[in-house]
C-alpha cells in the first residue's frame, strides 16, 4: 500500500470546490461520510457486557404492546 500525493491533491481540490460552489460531487464525501459513521459505531462499541444496553433491548415489548390497546 502506497500513499498517493497526486490523488491526495485531487481529492482536496475536488472537496475545496464543492464547499466553494455548495454542492457534492466528489466521491470523497463518500468516504468521509463513511468514516463518521464507521468511527460512530467503534465509539458504541464496549469489550464487556457490564453496563451496557443492547440496541433492541426492548424491541420484543414493543411488538407485543403495539397490537391492542392499553
Amino acid at each position: 500500500m502506497r500513499f498517493d500525493k497526486e490523488s491526495m491533491e485531487r481529492s482536496v481540490r475536488e472537496i475545496k470546490s464543492d464547499v466553494e460552489s455548495g454542492e457534492l460531487t466528489a466521491t470523497t464525501w463518500l468516504w468521509i461520510l463513511g468514516g463518521g459513521l464507521l468511527g460512530l459505531l467503534a465509539s458504541c462499541v464496549k469489550l464487556t457486557e457490564k453496563g451496557t444496553k443492547p440496541i433492541l433491548a426492548n424491541f420484543s415489548r414493543m411488538t407485543k404492546n403495539s397490537g391492542g390497546t392499553k
